[in-house]
């Protein structure tokens, strides 16, 4: 994010954090006849209350398990999206290091 997000007014904040479900969503989308289908409906519920970061995790960890086109897939918009809310560097990295695509 390129302006510190405590100068963001209110409605920014909100379009910031909906442009991030927006993108969990798409990922969701994009993987879900790929990944368990438990992991599916646990990322949504996660989203559906405002979890992002849960649901997040939920998906790294069911992406994982996931055949490694559809990692080369996902794996940029959840790099972004971890990136926007945050997380360390190192703690993103450890999500896809568990990709077999990346041993």
């Amino acid at each position: 994010m390129s302006t510190p997000f405590d100068t963001l007014n209110q409605a920014e904040k909100i379009a910031f954090w909906q442009a991030i479900e927006a993108q969990l969503r798409n990922v969701i989308d994009m993987c879900a006849a790929c990944i368990a289908p438990y992991a599916v409906t646990e990322a949504q519920s996660y989203l559906d209350h405002n979890e992002l970061g849960l649901a997040w995790e939920t998906l790294c960890e069911a992406l994982s398990e996931a055949d490694a086109l559809t990692q080369a897939l996902v794996e940029p918009p959840m790099r972004e999206a971890g990136m926007q809310m945050g997380f360390a560097d190192a703690r993103i990295r450890a999500c896809f290091i568990s990709f077999p695509a990346n041993h």
